[in-house]
């Protein structure tokens, strides 16, 4: 289950007061994201063959199934997290690296525009663990953590919608700017 809270006034007393809804789902919900424009959340659920589910939450009274997606389910690959950086999603997928889907056409269809695998296994909880999509003036890049290999820096380059982009990465990449 997800919870959907309301954290603009929290008065004394417990969290649970500002649960204003839930979404019963699969099994083990683990991060979600929510497009800029807070019509759709999409949801990562960290075990073996799950998919990141798609939620339609405009109308917080009627929230509604949208879609999912997965990366090589018939490896048992798992999904870790999720991010939104305007049209961009990104998201950590353990052995499968790092995934980039546009969402600006449809954010229920996403198109996969960039993927660079880090790691040598196939499935487990080896590979990115962690990204940070938020590189200031720059969605087209994000720093991956992969568990065994250390810290890469990716760049969508030829970035085209329509056609899947290359991705540039290595461990020599510029080191993140802690001022923000």
């Amino acid at each position: 289950t997800v919870l959907i809270l309301d954290v603009n006034d929290i008065p004394e007393g417990s969290i649970n007061d500002q649960v204003i809804q839930h979404i019963d789902t699969i099994d083990m919900p683990h991060n979600t994201a929510q497009t800029e424009d807070d019509r759709f959340l999409y949801v990562s659920h960290e075990a073996d063959a799950h998919p990141v589910t798609i939620w339609n939450v405009t109308d917080l009274n009627n929230i509604e199934a949208a879609g999912e997606m997965s990366v090589h389910v018939e490896r048992s690959t798992i999904p870790h997290n999720v991010y939104i950086n305007g049209d961009l999603m990104w998201m950590s997928y353990y052995s499968e690296g790092v995934v980039s889907y546009d969402i600006g056409v449809d954010p229920t269809n996403p198109t996969l525009i960039g993927h660079y695998d880090t790691s040598t296994f196939d499935t487990g909880f080896h590979g990115v663990w962690g990204i940070y999509p938020y590189v200031p003036d720059n969605v087209n890049v994000t720093y991956a953590s992969d568990i065994e290999a250390g810290l890469f820096y990716l760049e969508l380059t030829d970035y085209d919608p329509v056609f899947e982009a290359n991705v540039t990465g290595g461990n020599n990449g510029p080191a993140p700017d802690s001022s923000n």
